[in-house]
């Protein structure tokens, strides 16, 4: 299997996808997928979620799978996101586990508006070591995720 995320450019928020590439041979389509592009017949889908088919590839040889963001910037312009949508779904213990990720001294007790203030604060980090339209669309990312959060 191989993996790349991307992030597009979508009006000025990222769009987030998670390319997931398997041979066909051991091709299984999660319940949960949807296909974008098919190129030949697909196998049915699977009855397990792509979740539970990821963890049974990772489990079945832990040795072939690489996680890696070659550059720190790019790692974390690219989490701040995630983190972000965490918080919009109100789930502040998954992105208090991402905040540790990107500021290993980042209390685990925080709540939702410091996650968020701490998220910034990390994003304009980044953004003097190395200004782009991604790190401007993560910000964005944290303001639709702080407008939510004020609704609650």
């Amino acid at each position: 299997m191989a993996y790349l995320g991307i992030a597009y450019a979508v009006g000025e928020l990222p769009l987030w996808v998670d390319w997931y590439l398997w041979p066909r041979s051991t091709a299984r389509r999660p319940s949960d997928a949807r296909v974008l592009i098919e190129r030949g017949e697909l196998p049915p889908p699977a009855t397990s979620p792509h979740a539970a088919q990821l963890q049974q590839s990772r489990a079945a040889d832990p040795h072939a799978v690489v996680d890696r963001f070659a550059d720190p910037v790019d790692f974390t312009v690219a989490m701040v996101p995630i983190a972000a949508k965490y918080i919009a779904r109100r789930q502040p213990q998954a992105a208090s586990e991402l905040l540790g990720l990107l500021d290993r001294d980042a209390p685990d007790s925080l709540g939702v508006r410091e996650q968020l203030l701490a998220l910034r604060r990390i994003l304009r980090r980044v953004e003097g070591e190395r200004p782009s339209a991604a790190v401007q669309a993560a910000a964005a990312v944290l303001d639709v995720a702080e407008q939510l959060a004020a609704d609650w």
